[in-house]
């Protein structure tokens, strides 16, 4: 059956899972060097925004939606002045594929979300505001509708991991609230189907949010 997607792994994902842990052991070995009765600021925030999806050619120019709105909830502990590790949930949007090939009326609804798991860089430039960068891997889910002349459904869900890179920027309002303004990147391969034969597309949802951060 065409286009019925699935999340695979690839040995350059595996890498990139081998190089984000060695970074998550350097950061906890970092605390632990560091003076215990200094208490690690931790934070939390929100975003909005607008994702592009880019799916490698797998379908036809003009059949599927390629943007959607974003939004996403995250939190994390900052382990010295460059440095913090963190965890974000994103809702990456729901983006409709129609497809008359054939003289047959298929449609796919793929709703996709993200669980990351990053390092976080930061460099300060000045008291007001501070840049950062991010880079991490990311557990992928697929939720996808199938229909076909608009009475047989089928729903299909599919999980897998990918890499996640992200840059932005924050100006502090105070001690406890900042503004913040993300560009995220999620990276990963998509296997579709054709009468059980494997074709890989290295696919992309890359999104542009603003948000709010506190800490405490």
């Amino acid at each position: 059956m065409r286009k019925l997607l699935a999340y695979v792994y690839s040995p350059l994902q595996c890498s990139y899972l081998a190089t984000f842990l060695c970074v998550f052991s350097l950061s906890h070995q970092l605390v632990a060097e560091e003076n215990q009765a200094q208490k690690k600021p931790l934070y939390v925030g929100g975003l909005y925004g607008f994702a592009d999806y880019n799916d490698d050619g797998l379908y036809n120019p003009g059949e599927i939606d390629s943007s959607k709105n974003t939004m996403a909830i995250y939190g994390g502990a900052r382990i010295n002045s460059w440095l913090s590790t963190e965890v974000q949930y994103a809702d990456l949007g729901n983006y409709k594929n129609t497809d008359q090939s054939l003289q047959q009326l298929k449609v796919y609804n793929s709703h996709y979300s993200a669980l990351t798991f990053s390092a976080r860089f930061n460099y300060d430039i000045n008291q007001r505001i501070e840049l950062f960068s991010k880079a991490g891997v990311s557990l992928l889910n697929l939720q996808q509708d199938y229909t076909m002349f608009s009475t047989n459904k089928k729903t299909f869900n599919s999980f897998g991991g990918g890499l996640y890179l992200a840059a932005g920027a924050t100006y502090n309002i105070n001690n406890q609230f900042s503004l913040i303004a993300q560009y995220d990147m999620h990276l990963f391969e998509v296997d579709s189907s054709v009468y059980n034969i494997s074709n890989y597309y290295s696919q992309s949802i890359n999104a542009f949010s603003l948000g709010v951060e506190y800490r405490f």
